[in-house]
């Protein structure tokens, strides 16, 4: 291997090690593990694993749209609404899907229920960006409820 391609790999390093960030103390911490049995501990890391790769994927789509489109996101920095990059964070796109409310009604006959907000325009963009509708958000929905008296 060249000197040049050691540094090239040595930078890429970054990478692999922001995963291992977010099972250390970021988005998806892996400690402390509160199970006894060996069987449980791997299906939690299996599970997170999982969400990392989620994580992972949701990150890559939208950067991948941003550099295609050679646009950048703003209004993901909290404080600094301005702020723009091409390359946002998993954390910080889906920290934009917080506070969304779900009015649930329930009465003797249905439970029904709507979205309280409209998606915004950032929200938007961001599911653009992920090959995804706005109308996803549309939750309304009323479904008969069911007697358990048979």
């Amino acid at each position: 291997m060249s000197l040049n391609d050691s540094v090239r790999y040595y930078r890429s390093e970054w990478v692999v090690e922001r995963g291992f960030h977010r099972f250390k103390n970021g988005a998806l911490p892996a400690l402390p593990i509160y199970l006894q049995l060996p069987e449980r501990i791997k299906g939690l890391m299996l599970l997170l694993k999982v969400a990392l790769q989620a994580l992972t994927l949701l990150e890559y789509v939208v950067r991948r749209a941003l550099d295609k489109e050679g646009e950048t996101l703003a209004g993901l920095v909290p404080g600094n609404p301005k702020m723009k990059t091409a390359r946002p964070t998993a954390e910080r796109i889906l920290s934009q899907f917080d506070n969304l409310n779900l009015l649930v009604k329930e009465t003797s006959k249905k439970v029904s229920g709507v979205l309280v907000e409209k998606p915004s325009p950032l929200q938007c963009r961001i599911l653009k960006l992920l090959g995804l509708s706005p109308k996803i958000y549309d939750l309304t929905f009323a479904q008969p409820k069911f007697n358990d008296s048979s």
